[in-house]
């Protein structure tokens, strides 16, 4: 009811169910899914708390979250299916026809949202992701899979550095 953590289980395999022994009372649980190193989450999170994206080029693995409101009384058991939802969006670049005397490609895209809390609003400091491309044998530049939190302004910039010999 006052947003402060209850319990919290971490599970590792699909076919595991989540079980949480509480006490009567109302309830927001939150489930998160494709947590790594890149997203700082706090250890003990409140619902006012945020799950930061660390890197500036992005994350590797997408976050997934999920929330429901239950209510706990009595003895009876209570159940909750919480659906995930993409928390972030995918990046993923190809550019054709690069002239040949470019040795690098580099794409940043912003201004971006940097933060979203576990009660699901984004915000955070303007972020600015760099990603580095990488040359394929058809001669196309690629930016791998990267994730980030949506953008947070009136338009989105989105450059496209090239390094040339001069």
């Amino acid at each position: 009811k006052d947003g402060k953590l209850t319990a919290s289980q971490t599970v590792n395999d699909d076919e595991e169910e989540m079980a949480l022994p509480m006490t009567k009372g109302d309830y927001k649980v939150v489930a998160l899914s494709g947590t790594s190193d890149e997203y700082q989450i706090p250890e003990k999170p409140s619902l006012n708390d945020v799950i930061v994206l660390n890197s500036t080029k992005g994350a590797k693995t997408p976050l997934m979250m999920g929330r429901a409101d239950i209510v706990i009384g009595g003895n009876t058991e209570t159940k909750a299916k919480l659906t995930l939802s993409h928390a972030v969006a995918a990046l993923n670049v190809t550019l054709k026809n690069v002239p040949t005397d470019v040795s690098a490609v580099q794409l940043t895209i912003s201004p971006l949202h940097s933060s979203l809390s576990m009660n699901g609003q984004y915000g955070g400091e303007d972020q600015k992701i760099k990603v580095e491309c990488d040359l394929n044998s058809q001669g196309e530049w690629i930016a791998k899979n990267t994730y980030i939190f949506p953008g947070n302004g009136k338009e989105t910039i989105f450059s496209i550095l090239f390094k040339m010999e001069d």
